[in-house]
């Protein structure tokens, strides 16, 4: 065979193997770029994680919540303890004897 007919030929399939192999992988190499790049972010603190937000936001209604149980507590505490003590002072009623 002839140089000036396999050079061209190399080329050639060179060239068809190269645009076949970029056409194929670089939607798969793109989208792991992207994966890795969000993952950097995330573990340096630059993206918050979408749950652990939704768990912050949990916490504190819970937190909100607790807090008002705990005043609806207390102020049954005091009304029951005011309420025992006027009892205390009511006189007692004497029993009658029907005899």
């Amino acid at each position: 065979m002839d140089m000036e007919v396999i050079a061209p030929m190399v080329v050639l399939v060179t060239l068809i193997v190269t645009v076949g192999a970029v056409r194929l992988f670089r939607p798969l190499t793109k989208r792991m770029g992207d994966l890795l790049e969000l993952r950097m972010k995330q573990a340096r603190g630059e993206i918050e994680d979408p749950q652990a937000q939704r768990m912050e936001a949990l916490l504190e209604t819970i937190s909100s919540r607790l807090s008002l149980l705990e005043e609806r507590q207390d102020f049954t505490d005091s009304l029951l303890q005011s309420r025992r003590a006027e009892a205390r002072e009511l006189p007692t009623p004497k029993k009658e004897s029907w005899e």
